[in-house]
């Protein structure tokens, strides 16, 4: 009865045996394996900057007090963009405290004016582009106005630009007792942000898509995209009602990079036609040659 039971136990000895052999082979012939290689080192990464400064150095603009009514006072500020990305510049304001330092802007008539860089600072000097916020017309309205970011200087200074613009601030105290005794302080800043790449096509026709107004390059309507990669934005609507139109194309939200008829920076507007009886409208734009084509079918 013990003889079988050691013929079983040689036999599993021997398994064992082949299945460590087996493995030492294995072992050694994945060692002899053929290898080439190639490396590239010394890769560096680092991330652009946004650099903005201005004239005033961070020091207060007005300092005007016992103002009396018809009162008025202007002061310019040098803002300069050397940033090494492409940019978009905006401007913001608000309050510098609590209600009480706002009493006084209801009261001020108020305006922001872009002028040349070789212009005096004076009411006189002709401006490249005026009344940011035209509607707004008094401080009040502009700092509420101007608390997200909404006046588009128009302005998108590429990279290592140096590109330096002058703005100009003006009040008024109106002629009223209502004035009398108050106080406004108020901070403006100059906010440059990289680039964005959206894509959007403003025109006339917008406050019927839903925009607040027209000509807004920072309204979401209409956008346009590219799903697939190829340089073509496109989109499209049947809501623009009959009538003729004018439109261009603004990158990143803001009138400081836009393209016009023939793929021109800051040129002609694009006119198209819709029907009596309604049409669609394609909007597609070729991003490498900047160009806008309106069809309404």
């Amino acid at each position: 009865m013990r003889a079988p039971f050691r013929r079983r136990l040689a036999l599993a000895v021997a398994v064992v045996s082949g299945l460590l052999l087996s493995g030492l082979l294995v072992f050694h012939t994945s060692q002899a394996a053929f290898q080439a290689s190639t490396t590239n080192s010394g890769s560096s990464l680092n991330a652009g900057r946004l650099v903005i400064t201005d004239n005033q150095n961070g020091v207060a603009m007005f300092s005007a007090p016992g103002l009396t009514p018809g009162a008025t006072g202007t002061q310019c500020i040098d803002v300069t963009y050397s940033g090494n990305l492409d940019a978009v510049v905006r401007l913001s304001a608000d309050y510098s405290a609590s209600d009480p330092v706002s009493a006084l802007a209801p009261y001020l008539d108020f305006t922001i004016d872009q002028i040349a860089t070789t212009s005096a600072c004076q009411p006189g000097s002709p401006a490249i582009r005026n009344a940011f916020l035209p509607a707004a017309t008094t401080l009040k309205a502009k700092v509420d106005g101007l608390k997200a970011e909404a006046a588009d200087l128009g302005w998108a200074p590429t990279a290592n630009s140096n590109e330096t613009r002058r703005y100009r601030l003006t009040y008024t105290l109106q002629n009223t007792n209502a004035a009398m005794g108050r106080t406004a302080s108020v901070g403006f800043t100059w906010v440059a942000r990289t680039m964005l790449d959206t894509v959007t096509a403003p025109g006339t026709f917008q406050t019927a898509l839903g925009c607040s107004a027209n000509w807004k390059p920072d309204c979401a309507v209409p956008t346009l995209t590219d799903p697939d990669g190829d340089d073509n934005y496109t989109w499209q609507t049947s809501a623009i009602p009959a009538g003729t139109w004018e439109t261009k194309v603004a990158i990143g939200g803001t009138w400081g990079l836009n393209y016009g008829a023939g793929g021109v920076r800051d040129g002609n507007n694009i006119s198209f036609t819709v029907p009596s009886g309604g049409g669609t409208v394609a909007f597609s734009f070729n991003s490498p040659t900047h160009t806008l084509t309106v069809t309404v079918s």
